[in-house]
């Protein structure tokens, strides 16, 4: 997996890095770190830089990029491969399924072809 960073700002106060799986954020010398599987929503506030993380447990974290609508995109970008990685796998999983019941006689080969190339989109 790429884990090079899709955004990057520091300000006086604090500094932000948004790679593909994670944020990484410090602010007053205290670091913190956001698995982007954590996030449920983003929140740019008006009229400031701040931009609220909505953690999936209901938290939130105020952060506050140099270039708020950057990092809305970079997390967004994130997110998506996070979900397209994780749909991967849900994927993945349900054709081992699906060979175990072909293994099993549960379904036919047929049937089994016939769901792997849903699953695969092809």
């Amino acid at each position: 997996m790429n884990n090079l960073p899709i955004y990057e700002s520091k300000t006086l106060s604090m500094k932000i890095v948004v790679y593909p799986n994670h944020i990484e954020y410090s602010s007053f010398g205290l670091s913190n770190v956001i698995p982007i599987s954590n996030i449920s929503d983003l929140m740019g506030i008006p009229l400031t830089n701040m931009v609220k993380v909505i953690l999936n447990s209901g938290g939130k974290v105020d952060l506050y990029p140099k270039n708020k609508k950057e990092f809305i995109q970079a997390v967004q970008q994130a997110l998506a491969t996070n979900n397209t990685q994780q749909q991967s796998n849900n994927n993945l999983d349900d054709l081992e399924k699906l060979a175990e019941l072909r293994k099993k006689k549960i379904i036919t080969e047929d049937e089994f072809e016939k769901k792997k190339k849903q699953l695969l989109g092809i």
